[in-house]
């Protein structure tokens, strides 16, 4: 009999071991559920904000285009003027002469 209460409270040791060792597991895989979460998270904000920072460089650059169009447009008109202007004064530079 003494040789079935040893085993009994063995195996009620181990048993208890067992759930104390399933539980620091359970706790363990909580937290870095909880941890892979917020590095999930944290990489999604990341993500979003390299899509909206995407979007408006892109945006700027359409911007830049179309300035550059507008200024270079506006650089061969006043360079016409210049043109105009120049030949005007060679006129009246050749008739003091």
């Amino acid at each position: 009999m003494n040789y079935k209460a040893i085993n009994i409270k063995e195996i009620e040791n181990k048993s208890r071991n067992i759930l104390e060792l399933k539980n620091s597991f359970d706790q363990i895989t909580k937290q870095d559920k909880d941890e892979y979460e917020n590095i999930q998270s944290a990489l999604k904000l990341i993500l979003e904000g390299q899509r909206v920072n995407q979007k408006d460089i892109r945006l700027g650059f359409i911007g830049l285009a179309k300035q550059n169009n507008e200024l270079m447009d506006l650089n061969k008109k006043l360079n016409r003027k210049l043109d105009a202007t120049l030949e005007e004064l060679y006129i009246l530079k050749k008739e003091r002469e």
